[in-house]
């Protein structure tokens, strides 16, 4: 009996947790800087309304998969958390200390800026990342991935 439970509940939850990471990984390929302003990029928007836009855009990736936090160990969700509030964080900065002479592109200028800024602070998920995640989750998964799929 305990055993059939325990059965079912990793039948039930395994699916769910793999996918949770996925999409974990998604979200930040997502609100990646240079993925989100090739996707959001708009040259006929002043700089101010392409900010708003932005910073809506981050917010909405992150609220689309919050329930995935479920599914996830709280060290991992911490680290989709933060790179959220770091994406924010970096875009205000930037957007903030930002004084271009007139007539300069501010989108084609925030694209090199990010590419730089990709460079020399990674803050994405990666699988580096993924490693830090709690190695009893990683042992979980592993032992419960049927070896046909390995």
């Amino acid at each position: 009996m305990q055993s059939e439970l325990k059965k079912q509940r990793q039948e039930y939850f395994l699916p769910n947790r793999v996918e949770a990471y996925q999409r974990a990984v998604l979200l930040m390929e997502r609100i990646h800087p240079n993925s989100l302003i090739m996707r959001t990029i708009n040259p006929a928007l002043p700089s101010a309304v392409y900010q708003t836009e932005l910073l809506k855009t981050i917010r909405e990736e992150y609220d689309h998969n919050v329930a995935q936090q479920l599914f996830v160990s709280p060290a991992m969700w911490e680290m989709v958390k933060n790179s959220k509030e770091e994406t924010i964080k970096i875009r205000k900065q930037d957007y903030n200390k930002r004084h271009l002479p007139s007539g300069c592109n501010r989108q084609s200028h925030l694209h090199q800026t990010h590419h730089q800024a990709n460079r020399d602070v990674r803050i994405r998920l990666d699988i580096r990342s993924l490693q830090k995640v709690r190695q009893a989750d990683l042992k979980w998964l592993r032992y419960q991935i049927p070896s046909h799929l390995v």
